[in-house]
């Protein structure tokens, strides 16, 4: 259940188990569909659930859609006993970076990253996990590459980006596609801690945190390459905060240790997912014969 509908689990002869998205038709917004399919079409990004079509009835409309069968991101940032390693969490940041990535290149801003928006899914058949940025009711569309587009405000209060809560001179509020880092870095910090970056996940609590401008490092990240990673995704101004593209090539997910934390298994699937692609499947990505993307079932 969410803001503005539920999510049902059901079977579909053609696509088998799939999700259905109920909405009421009152709060319907036509271009939520269309980027939906926009980004799942061909397969170009993997990291996105894939929309399969939109149906009218009545009152309400039905989008459905690619189901995620291991629920969300949030679920694993409440349970504080599940302590993920951090070779584990690099695998899951470079996913949720690349699915931004390739958003950004198409001038999408998804304005509402947060743990309960990133799917998990295990495609059926393998031993893998496959993150899902879900939901784009909000997803503003940039007119220009290089630019700034005024924003209104929108969002998760506790996931959004300084320049999202304070007016510039002129009282606008102007952003680009770096507000998605800054919450990528929120939820990067929520996996590593179980926590958030400030007191408490209210509007006084987060204020307090970007008129302070601090961001203390947590005992839970020892990793330097990771601080230094976590510090320039939230990063208080946006011009010193990495774009997702900079963010995929940072020390923490190409140095020596980050190689050599790579997994056995996930080199051994990202073999036999070369070895199918040779063989003509084309429904390997080359994301499945890379094994620093491989996040394994557990």
């Amino acid at each position: 259940k969410g803001a503005f509908g539920h999510v049902f689990q059901v079977y579909n002869q053609t696509y088998g188990c799939i999700a259905a998205k109920v909405i009421k038709k009152t709060n319907y917004d036509l271009k939520e569909w269309e980027i939906g399919f926009l980004l799942g079409k061909n397969h170009e990004n993997p990291f996105v659930p894939k929309y399969i079509s939109t149906n009218d009835y009545g009152e309400n409309v039905v989008i459905l859609m690619e189901y995620a069968n291991l629920g969300d991101l949030e679920s694993i940032i409440r349970d504080k006993n599940k302590i993920l390693p951090v070779s584990v969490i690099r695998a899951m940041l470079k996913q949720l970076l690349e699915g931004l990535r390739i958003m950004h290149v198409q001038k999408l801003i998804h304005r509402d990253i947060k743990g309960g928006n990133i799917l998990l899914h295990n495609p059926t058949g393998t031993e893998k996990v496959v993150l899902k940025i879900a939901d784009y009711g909000l997803v503003k569309n940039k007119k220009k590459v290089e630019s700034f587009t005024e924003i209104s405000f929108a969002g998760t209060i506790t996931h959004m980006a300084p320049e999202m809560l304070i007016e510039d001179e002129n009282g606008e509020v102007k952003a680009n596609e770096k507000i998605d880092i800054w919450s990528t870095g929120i939820i990067a910090y929520q996996l590593l801690t179980h926590s958030y970056p400030f007191r408490q996940p209210t509007y006084p609590s987060v204020n307090a945190f970007i008129i302070q401008r601090k961001l203390i490092r947590p005992q839970q990240v020892t990793n330097d390459a990771l601080w230094n990673l976590l510090s320039q995704l939230i990063a208080f101004d946006k011009k010193d905060r990495l774009t997702a593209e900079q963010a995929l090539i940072h020390d923490f997910f190409t140095n020596e240790q980050a190689q050599s934390e790579i997994t056995a298994k996930a080199k051994q699937l990202a073999n036999e997912a070369l070895i199918a692609k040779q063989n003509g499947d084309k429904s390997i990505t080359q994301y499945d014969t890379d094994s620093s993307f491989t996040v394994l079932l557990s």
